[in-house]
């Protein structure tokens, strides 16, 4: 017991001597002076902070600008101290419904930074925060005022706020920041006219299911942050055109069944230019291959900038008939075969019926030829053939070499495609040939030349469909 009262009593003594520390400082002759408490304000032209008229050193970029905010010292800082920061909205909207704020808006927070706190370094006479506003607020609210109430409070150390001072108004004038051919508009980059689909020098990405098009969004003066805009489809904008005569015996195309777009797009980081990618159905294109067909889009709620009003849709005018492959093998046509199975079942009809299970089986098979005529001349650049059910079994009736010739009078014939060598390594293959037309014929004929297994073999084959690519 007694050494703990030994010890006790230093240690109260040294932290007497420290309390007595803190209060006081010693100056250069060694005598101790108090440390007197400062007093805190925010400097300002009577309580509001006009931007740009007052010159804060303000600094803007693409992005955003920063507004540097100065708080007031009575005396140096003798100690380091915290100071919190608060917004009081309230005080602007009713200065704003009491007109006392004409053509003002207050600056939401989702579009300004500021700091909850400020950490006062020891010596200091003033300090700076910085007040970071998004330019998406200035080019929302473009002509107008934006206003925030800021305010010191509670600060450490027993310093003290100049209860007249410690509050200020900030008011950005959106006009004298920006220029209007600063604003960053967001738009379809060729919604001014009709975007006809296909455009000259461009490719179009197409399989199966679906062709797909590029549609370019572009961003007004210098892009700035990442961000993105939703895209919706505009059905209402179309069918107005078709009403009104400007889409002419047009078909609309329907979202989801006949095309389907992402429900938005990234702009990069420093990027002005984005591309939404829409994947048309093959099928709804083949199914209204004769006519042109028609979808509209609409930029909506981008996270950053501005909508430009008058290029937010963009309508989308589509040819078929220039980007997709049709058959017209079964299309009006007159069909001819030079020599037909005399047994019935495996005749040469069953060759263009559009059905692989079945087949044209030809005896004696010495050459033979078929042929497709149409009321008028049509353009092809593609055909199939179709492997029959067994000519893996009997290889010998496989074709080893043809012709596809094409002819305006049926005497004259241009020799369009010329092939050798057994074409087939199943049953029920199809195998296409491209070849390079631009000419319409109104006859094409299958000139069958030779078989696997020689004269006087069997001939055999499913099916032969011609194509019309896409013209151009």
């Amino acid at each position: 017991m007694k050494m703990i009262k030994q010890y006790l009593l230093p240690v109260l003594i040294i932290t007497l001597l420290m309390s007595d520390f803190s209060c006081k400082k010693r100056d250069i002759k060694g005598e101790v002076l108090s440390i007197s408490n400062i007093t805190l304000s925010l400097k300002s032209d009577q309580g509001q902070i006009k931007i740009p008229e007052e010159d804060t050193g303000y600094v803007k970029t693409p992005e955003n600008i920063t507004i540097p905010v100065r708080v007031l010292f009575s005396d140096a800082a003798p100690k380091r101290f915290d100071v919190g920061l608060s917004v009081d909205n309230d005080t602007i909207n009713n200065l704003i419904a009491e007109n006392k704020l004409p053509n003002t808006v207050l600056l939401q927070s989702q579009y300004y930074k500021l700091p909850s706190s400020l950490d006062v370094r020891f010596g200091l006479d003033h300090y700076d925060f910085n007040l970071v506003v998004d330019i998406t607020a200035i080019e929302r609210n473009y002509g107008k005022n934006l206003a925030l109430a800021v305010g010191l409070n509670d600060p450490t150390k027993n310093d003290q706020l100049d209860q007249n001072k410690k509050d200020a108004i900030i008011i950005i004038n959106t006009s004298k920041i920006i220029r209007p051919d600063e604003i960053h508009y967001i738009y379809f980059t060729n919604a001014d006219t009709l975007l006809n689909i296909p455009q000259p020098g461009i490719s179009y990405s197409q399989n199966k299911t679906f062709l797909t098009v590029p549609v370019g969004i572009s961003l007004g003066g210098i892009p700035a942050g990442a961000f993105n805009v939703k895209i919706s489809d505009n059905q209402d904008t179309v069918q107005k055109l078709i009403s009104t005569g400007v889409l002419k015996g047009v078909h609309p195309l329907t979202p989801g069944s006949d095309y389907i777009f992402p429900d938005s797009i990234n702009f990069s980081a420093g990027k002005g230019a984005a591309m939404a990618n829409i994947n048309v159905s093959v099928d709804s294109l083949v199914a209204h291959y004769n006519q042109k067909v028609a979808f509209a889009l609409t930029l909506d709620y981008p996270s950053s900038h501005l909508l430009d009003s008058a290029r937010r849709t963009v309508v989308v005018v589509l040819d078929p008939v220039k980007l997709v492959e049709f058959d017209i093998t079964n299309d009006n046509s007159t069909y001819t075969v030079q020599r037909d199975n005399t047994q019935t079942g495996e005749v040469a009809t069953n060759l263009i019926d559009n059905n692989i299970t079945t087949k044209f089986l030809l005896f004696d098979f010495r050459g033979v030829w078929v042929q497709l005529e149409y009321p008028s001349a049509q353009v092809a650049g593609a055909y199939t053939l179709t492997s029959a059910n067994d000519n893996m079994t009997y290889t010998g009736r496989n074709i080893n070499a043809w012709k596809l010739l094409g002819s305006n009078d049926g005497t004259q014939w241009t020799t369009l495609d010329t092939e050798t060598g057994n074409p087939f390594t199943a049953n029920y293959q199809t195998v296409k040939y491209y070849f390079d037309n631009s000419v319409a014929y109104k006859y094409y004929r299958l000139d069958l030349e030779s078989v696997v297994g020689g004269d006087g073999s069997l001939m055999q084959l499913a099916e032969w469909r011609l194509i019309r690519t896409p013209q151009k």
